[in-house]
């Protein structure tokens, strides 16, 4: 974590609808909290719903494994408890968990998933048969390697693509 050097411990909880930090924990590490534009209410530990609203974050940046990230953290007060790692966590870092030996290992941030290729498509609508080399597996082979901040592109519904215009 930037400016903190020792290591600290965090409880990993897929029930948490946020990542939280301890405000006492933050106040004695200088950490700055933001308030928020407006109160929130989030889902805590265990998927129960935490009564007071928060009204404060704080952006942080810190390594685990060798890895690399940076997160907001809404403060609550965690008891004996400095950070708890909750499902937007786990969403970015994604991590294996061996629940026999209750161990996290983080992947490389250079790993990519390997996946298969579906045969290309036979009977492509007349308005995509001018991108049909982007199905075929010579193209999709001379994309760059997967990386954890590649970006989706969301389609909307009853759109029309730019060049059918």
């Amino acid at each position: 974590m930037e400016g903190i050097t020792d290591t600290q411990t965090a409880l990993i909880d897929s029930g948490s609808s946020a990542n939280f930090i301890d405000p006492q924990f933050a106040h004695l590490h200088n950490i700055p909290l933001i308030e928020l534009d407006s109160p929130c209410s989030v889902i805590g530990i265990n998927e129960k719903q935490v009564h007071n609203p928060i009204c404060f974050k704080a952006w942080l940046v810190f390594s685990s494994q060798n890895r690399q990230f940076s997160a907001i953290f809404y403060a609550l007060h965690l008891g004996n408890r400095n950070f708890i790692l909750g499902t937007p966590w786990l969403k970015l870092a994604n991590p294996d968990i061996d629940w026999t030996t209750m161990e996290v290992s983080l992947r490389l941030a250079t790993e990519a998933q390997a996946g298969s290729i579906n045969p290309e498509p036979q009977n492509l609508p007349v308005e995509f048969q001018e991108f049909q080399k982007v199905f075929s597996e010579e193209f999709f082979t001379t994309l760059p390697e997967h990386c954890p901040y590649d970006i989706a592109i969301d389609l909307e519904e009853d759109k029309q693509c730019p060049r059918c215009l």
